[in-house]
């Protein structure tokens, strides 16, 4: 399981998560085990997907802010739309598009 690495993560980590998510108790947790530096962010309303109106939207804002404040304004503009067949796709690319940006940064 993933929880027994946790303690020899180092990067900073970013922790978006919805607050009505049934996992959200485990992210929590995740996030009490990490000994280095980090931040979690509740979109309070939110499920996982962040299917609701202005939810991925306020992922993206928190995101783009944590990442420009950590590595500068020359990280990039993170842009959403979506329709809404089209949820869990986005999701994915957001959180694909994020971990990419933090690897390509700190490369």
């Amino acid at each position: 399981m993933a929880s027994e690495f946790l303690d020899e993560i180092t990067m900073p980590t970013l922790f978006i998560v919805g607050g009505d998510n049934t996992q959200v108790e485990l992210n929590r947790e995740a996030y009490d085990q990490l000994p280095s530096e980090k931040e979690l962010h509740v979109v309070e309303g939110a499920g996982h997907l962040f299917e609701d109106e202005g939810e991925l939207e306020e992922v993206a804002d928190v995101a783009a802010d944590w990442l420009s404040g950590r590595y500068g304004e020359r990280t990039c503009m993170i842009s959403v739309t979506r329709t809404d067949s089209e949820s869990s796709a986005n999701s994915k690319w957001l959180g694909n598009s994020l971990m990419a940006l933090s690897l390509r940064n700190n490369m």
